[in-house]
């Protein structure tokens, strides 16, 4: 089970929103909530090319760091878990089924999640900065599905936003959306290895995991 980590398992992307606004704002420069819903699922890369192009008179590689730390801070008092996450990875531990969390978030805050999820749950972090092609690109699916030694194929992806479906799908994964809003083309909503749920509670159900259910992923 491959997870993405910011609007998916996490409540975080207004989190990336403040802080890419901060920045913004300190530098003068304009930034709306129009700009809040184009970040999402970016890859950190993507959003310092966005910041650069309005002005931020910054590198990439420092406003990339800078987001990263500054979300960090933000977290401060922990990861705000969605609604049913630590329940369905608890769920997905009892019925033995390998999770790996895969987000374009930097590895050294993806882990400190990881580290605060269910024992035994996302053994596998595969974080923005160890990609060379983030997402919408499918590189970072395609290395946790390694790393966890299964076919790509034979995964079940969970994401919110459309670059991450869009990774998702082309790594070959049955991918969920959980996100009920999320604007699909038509020709991804098409897509035959896609299924939309109305959010994490549901995936579980569909996925056959919890309390006195026959575990579909473990068979």
């Amino acid at each position: 089970m491959l997870f993405d980590l910011d609007g998916t398992l996490v409540d975080s992307e207004p989190v990336w929103a403040q802080a890419t606004g901060e920045l913004a704002a300190r530098y003068g420069r304009p930034w709306s909530a129009a700009d809040d819903e184009a970040i999402i699922g970016l890859a950190i890369p993507d959003v310092a090319s966005l910041l650069i192009g309005r002005g931020v008179p910054l590198d990439s590689p420092t406003i990339e760091h800078w987001l990263n730390d500054r979300v960090a801070e933000l977290e401060v008092d922990g990861p705000p878990w969605r609604d049913g996450a630590r329940d369905l990875l608890a769920a997905l531990v009892a019925a033995q089924v390998p999770t790996a969390l895969v987000t374009m978030t930097y590895r050294s805050l993806a882990r400190s999640v990881a580290a605060a999820a269910p024992t035994g749950s996302l053994t596998v972090v595969v974080g923005g900065d160890d990609v060379v092609r983030g997402k919408p690109d499918p590189e970072a699916y395609l290395q946790a599905a390694a790393r966890l030694g299964v076919d790509p194929a034979e995964c079940v992806a969970a994401e919110d936003s459309v670059p991450g479906l869009t990774a998702a799908l082309a790594s070959g994964a049955l991918t969920y959306a959980i996100q009920p809003a999320t604007v699909l083309s038509a020709q991804q909503a098409a897509h035959p290895r896609l299924r939309r749920v109305g959010g994490l509670a549901e995936l579980g159900d569909a996925l056959g995991v919890g309390p006195g259910r026959d575990p579909a992923l473990s068979r």
